[in-house]
């Protein structure tokens, strides 16, 4: 019951620039869910897309999922709501080291 929810936005498409007025009422509807306190919205997509709804340079990898970069921009917005959130990081990072793409892993037998 104290858990604080953040609800992302649905990406741009633009594969399918007919589908974008409907992502858009979506999300209007996903953000009145959100009271800035234990429902956050985070939407980022004006950081994958430009004003004329094209995605930008390498955002999405198939024109829906994030490739590192737009997985970066997703990470530097909820940055800040962490923070808010967890408060500011610790002086020492204990996490262990990222594991990096699965998908580059070398198969083990």
């Amino acid at each position: 019951p104290e858990a604080t929810i953040v609800l992302t936005a649905i990406f741009p498409r633009d594969d399918k620039p007919d589908l974008m007025p409907t992502i858009n009422d979506m999300n209007s509807l996903i953000a009145k869910f959100a009271d800035g306190d234990r429902i956050r919205f985070l939407n980022v997509n004006s950081h994958l897309a430009g004003e004329d709804g094209k995605l930008l340079e390498g955002m999405l990898q198939d024109g829906l999922h994030p490739t590192e970069k737009g997985y970066q921009v997703w990470a530097d917005s909820l940055k800040p709501i962490l923070t808010d959130i967890l408060g500011p990081p610790a002086k020492t990072d204990h996490a262990p080291p990222p594991t990096g793409n699965p998908a580059d892993a070398t198969p083990t037998n």
